[in-house]
C-alpha cells in the first residue's frame, strides 16, 4: 500500500522489538562483561483518559488497490462484497500500473496487460454500487507515446471527463504511485521515463500537473507521493 510509508516495520526501522532483542542478547552473550546499574525506586502516575478521543478516523481511511488488469473486478458480486467490508474508497488504476497506463486508450507503454473490460467508466460503476469514493492516480511515469514522461495534459482531460462530461464529481486525485522506486535511489521498479528522477523534479512536474489539472476542476484535492528517508 501507497500507506507503507508511515508505519513502522517488523523488518526492524527503529521498532522497540528490534532494539530490546538486540540489548537482551548483548547481556545474554557476555553477562560478566558489564554491570547494571541498580535503578533508583521511582513512582509514577499514569491518567488515562478513555473516553477523551485523540482524532477521528475519517470515513475514507479503508481502501483497495484495484487494478485494470484484474479479471474479477467486473464480477456482480464484487460491490456487495465489498460493502460488507466497509471500504469505503476504491483506488484506480492500480498501483505501479498507474504510471504506465493511457485511461483514454485503456492500454500501457510498455504493453503490459489490461483486461479490456475493466475501462474507467466501468470502474466508476462499481464504486458506485458499491458507495465507495474513488481515488484516481494519473500517469506521472509515461506520456502516450511512450517516449517521455507523463503528460500533465493528459491527466488534465482525465478530470475534464470525470468531472465535467460524466458529472462524476471525484474529489480525490494523485500523481504517480511510487515514484521513489525509479531508481533515483538505486531501486527501480516504477515506470518513470523522465530525464530527470530527483525529487525535485518530481516537485517541478508535480506543479505542473497540478495546475492543468485544477485548470479543469478547482475543487479537487491533488495528492502527491512522498518516503520516509532510507526507505
Amino acid at each position: 500500500m501507497q500507506t507503507e510509508d508511515h508505519f513502522c516495520r517488523l523488518s526492524g526501522k527503529s521498532c522497540f522489538g528490534t532494539t530490546q532483542h538486540s540489548l537482551f542478547g548483548a547481556l545474554a552473550l557476555s553477562p560478566l562483561m558489564c554491570a547494571v546499574p541498580s535503578l533508583a525506586q521511582t513512582t509514577a502516575t499514569v491518567t488515562v483518559s478513555a473516553n477523551t478521543p485523540l482524532g477521528t478516523i475519517p470515513s475514507t481511511a479503508v481502501g483497495v488497490n484495484t487494478a485494470v488488469w484484474d479479471g474479477d473486478l467486473l464480477d456482480t458480486a464484487v460491490p456487495g462484497l465489498l460493502g460488507q467490508a466497509g471500504v469505503t474508497t476504491l483506488r484506480f488504476p492500480g498501483g505501479s500500473t498507474s504510471d504506465d497506463y493511457h485511461w483514454q486508450t485503456g492500454s500501457t507503454s510498455d504493453g503490459a496487460y489490461v483486461n479490456p473490460s475493466n475501462t474507467f467508466d466501468a470502474f466508476m460503476g462499481v464504486a458506485h454500487q458499491a458507495g465507495a469514493a474513488p481515488i484516481l492516480t494519473v500517469n506521472y511515469g509515461s506520456n502516450a507515446a511512450g517516449n517521455g514522461g507523463g503528460d500533465p495534459n493528459e491527466a488534465a482531460a482525465w478530470v475534464d471527463y470525470a468531472n465535467n462530461t460524466k458529472h462524476y464529481g471525484i474529489k480525490y486525485w494523485e500523481i504517480g504511485n511510487e515514484i521513489y522506486g525509479n531508481g533515483e535511489y538505486g531501486a527501480s521498479w516504477e515506470y518513470d521515463l523522465h530525464s530527470d528522477h530527483s525529487p525535485s523534479g518530481y516537485g517541478a512536474n508535480v506543479a505542473a500537473f497540478a495546475s492543468a489539472m485544477k485548470a479543469k476542476d478547482p475543487t479537487i484535492k491533488v495528492g502527491v507521493v512522498l518516503t520516509s528517508p532510507g526507505d
